[in-house]
């Protein structure tokens, strides 16, 4: 395996590989920038370069659009400009005033710039007709990430023939190379949400698409290897420069005094490939609180997105197939740096924090860790070899209170020809213990895996995928939902695309997984068949069944027994159970003014932990006996059903919300497990692009927590935004502890006024 590894990199290394055959376009320079009102008469745009006819690729392959699509691209020395000047029924246009980020489900026009031209990595775009945008960064073969926001201007206007939009990027918003021998990747593709169709500048194949492990969706993949080639940027101009964003918050709570924080972030750019950011006492208060999960009968940790704008930007850089740097384990930084470095095919990127937050969590429980920070640090190299191909090195640390945790290994992505790919990472990892700065009491050392076998095909896709980590692996910085675990899947997709008719697409996918520690024990395995249909108008119904088998080891909820001891289960020390059951998925969009999305899902003899939920005491028949008794697993019924909708009766306004109902019953004494309903609500009105207003409440029956916030915001472009809000939480008492509780009032824990304001000012270094 190493002989054949080297043996591969050595071949996707060598010099003087042939770039990708395509369409190219050269920018025409122009002294003087459009002026943005949609009308498309500047000097500017009679002397662009117009982008070739687009091709259909959704639903046909390779067929003529419904619609005419007409791109014209120039530059100035500070700026890449864009015209669109669209085809379409004005009345059947899918746009609104959303939020920025928020025309994902909107008709759209995108534009991916690959600006090292390495494959890997391209900066999303994307503005609807009325010019409101969103955007982020597509890393190939993953989904895109749109946490990431980009300074630049956009306008658009609904015509009488379709519509019109004007874009302007500041180069300076980008990390790019320009020069006499330097060019751009380049797709520019267009949606139009209502027929399920898709145009392209570029052809794109249909073999070029991957399955995610996890869900089994499509997702892109050599994307960015079927890119044009943007050309004659030679005159783009870089100034080095320097960014601060100071931010003021400050927050009234009704239970203690009022709190100003003062902190902010700054950048320095120095060449178009390297940047330095840093942030002293950032304020990193969320303006949107993380959506409810249901933990009932959970045993292992939820994961939450990042949202903070600090370790936002960039963060596709230090992700890889291991979740073995998650920046949320980065809890409340009092000082973080982060270095970028960009040169030739090599990317190197490197985080430090110092955060105290740890040592006030342990404070409670441990007086040596009081007031102590927790040091971190991560280091990410990365080197494109070949076409398609790169590998990669990730190193981390973590200092707090005599514990250590260092945690490195190699990774890559190689292609074997336009349809194979292999993506890996091994990992090492140790944890230390110190009674002082140089006596280590205990070191454990861990190691995991990952693997991902793809093959791809117009019709056929084929993934091996698996991944392990060992008892003692240990990453404090990542997201690790289990150890002591071997877990590997094969998914096997067929796509069909009907020629005409409602039906837009169909597919049919099966998951196989089995799972086992590294004992060799069965741990977990399923079989999961899905039906998948996509129908015009944004509509689609996903079918699917499964066949599942669980085990679970007293030693993984306490303690093992032995001959003197009790263990964690009362009677036998290993439970399993066979259960099946299937899933029913929908959603619909008939018009931009409503939408609504259902799923049921119910399964037979799953298997109860037997450890509480809640508000829900235990109901095994030990613990009806004695609620104090040892833990007792044993077979349940499970029921889950959620509906959503969206109302948006101007472009102005939307209101939406969704109930989830989850319901686990135990089998042998008939009783609630748990019985959870988490409501969720939505009011969202825009005055413009930049101001708005929104409002939310949340419910969770499993502990009665609500929480409500009016959120007022002006939100001019990035790194510049204003907040000013009021937060309430609160909980429904009930009158008994019961086997179903019942709410009797409600009672207010906290209220909190807040307003946050982040400013930015940017000084060029001349």
């Amino acid at each position: 395996m190493v002989s054949l590894l080297a043996l591969a990199l050595v071949s996707f290394a060598a010099p003087g590989a042939p770039a990708q055959e395509g369409r190219s376009v050269k920018a025409a320079f122009a002294e003087q920038a459009p002026r943005l009102d949609c009308r498309l008469d500047d000097a500017i745009w009679s002397t662009a370069a117009v982008l070739g006819p687009f091709r259909q690729t959704k639903p046909k392959d390779d067929g003529v659009p419904t619609y005419r699509t007409v791109t014209r691209i120039a530059y100035t020395k500070d700026a890449l400009h864009l015209a669109f000047e669209v085809d379409d029924d004005p009345g059947s246009i899918r746009a609104t005033l959303a939020p920025r980020d928020g025309i994902a489900n909107e008709d759209t026009l995108a534009v991916y710039l690959d600006t090292f031209h390495d494959r890997r990595r391209s900066y999303v775009l994307m503005v609807n007709a009325l010019g409101v945008q969103q955007d982020g960064i597509q890393v190939e073969g993953r989904e895109t990430d749109f946490s990431v926001d980009l300074i630049f201007r956009s306008a658009g206007c609904v015509t009488a023939t379709g519509y019109a939009v004007e874009v302007s990027i500041p180069f300076e918003s980008l990390r790019y190379e320009v020069g006499p021998d330097r060019s751009w990747g380049l797709h520019v593709i267009r949606q139009i949400q209502r027929l399920g169709e898709e145009n392209s500048w570029m052809p794109l194949r249909r073999d070029s698409t991957s399955v995610d492990g996890t869900s089994g969706r499509q997702l892109r993949s050599r994307f960015l290897s079927q890119a044009g080639e943007l050309l004659g940027l030679e005159h783009a101009a870089h100034v080095p420069r320097i960014e601060a964003i100071p931010v003021v918050s400050g927050a009234n709570p009704s239970d203690a005094d009022g709190r100003l924080s003062l902190g902010g972030t700054a950048r320095v750019s120095l060449t178009p490939a390297m940047s330095l950011d840093a942030a002293v006492n950032p304020d990193f208060a969320e303006v949107e609180a993380d959506a409810p999960q249901s933990t009932a009968n959970q045993r292992f940790p939820l994961f939450y997105a990042e949202k903070r704008p600090f370790f936002l930007e960039g963060a596709e850089l230090l992700t890889t197939p291991i979740r073995a740097f998650h920046s949320r384990t980065i809890v409340d930084p009092d000082v973080a740096a982060k270095l970028s470095v960009v040169r030739g095919r090599t990317n190197v990127t490197a985080l430090a924090a110092l955060d105290p937050a740890r040592g006030r969590v342990s404070s409670a429980t441990d007086s040596q860790s009081a007031g102590r920070k927790a040091m971190s640090g991560v280091v990410r190299v990365r080197r494109d070899v070949g076409l398609d191909s790169s590998v990669g090195l990730l190193a981390t640390t973590w200092n707090f209170a005599g514990q250590d945790n260092e945690v490195g290994g190699l990774d890559g992505r190689l292609a074997f020809g336009p349809r194979t790919t292999w993506t890996f990472q091994a990992l090492g990892s140790t944890v230390s213990e110190r009674a002082t700065s140089t006596a280590v009491t205990s070191r454990r050392a861990g190691f995991g895996y990952s693997s991902e076998l793809s093959r791809t095909g117009r019709k056929l896709s084929l993934q091996l995928t698996g991944d392990g980590f060992s008892p003692d692996y240990r990453a404090m910085l990542g997201y690790t939902q289990r150890v002591n675990t071997h877990r590997w899947s094969v998914i096997a997709r067929y796509d069909g695309r009907p020629s005409s008719g409602a039906l837009t697409a169909w597919s049919l996918v099966n998951t196989t997984l089995a799972q086992v520690d590294w004992k060799g024990r069965a741990q977990y395995g399923f079989v999961y068949p899905r039906l998948l249909l996509s129908f015009k108008r944004q509509t689609y119904l996903n079918l699917s069944a499964y066949r599942d088998y669980v085990r679970v080891f007293e030693e993984e909820f306490g303690s093992a027994r032995t001959a003197t001891e009790q263990g964690a289960f009362l009677g036998a020390p290993v439970r399993s159970s066979w259960y099946h059951g299937f899933t029913l998925d929908a959603g619909t969009s008939p018009s931009q003014k409503f939408s609504a999305a259902a799923v049921f899902d119910q399964s037979w003899n799953n298997l109860d932990f037997d450890q509480g939920a809640g508000r829900f005491a235990r109901v095994s028949p030990a613990a009806l006996l004695d609620p104090e008794a040892r833990l007792d697993p044993g077979r349940a019924d499970s029921r889950y059903a959620s509906l959503s909708f969206s109302v948006q009766p101007t472009d102005a306004v939307k209101l939406s919300s969704s109930l989830e109902r989850s319901r686990l019953t135990r089998i042998d004494t008939g009783r609630d497990v748990f019985l959870q309903h988490i409501w969720s609500n939505r009011a969202m009105v825009s005055f413009s692009r930049f101001l708005w207003v929104r409002g939310r409440l949340d419910y969770d029956s499993l502990d009665g927590s609500v929480f409500h916030q009016v959120v007022l915001a002006w939100t001019p472009r990035p790194g510049r935004a204003v907040y000013a809000g009021y937060d309430e939480t609160g909980e429904w008492l009930e009158r008994e502890i019961s086997a179903r509780p019942r709410p009797e009032r409600y009672q207010r824990r906290g209220r909190t006024l807040f307003v946050k304001v982040g400013w930015s000012f940017i000084t060029r270094l001349k």
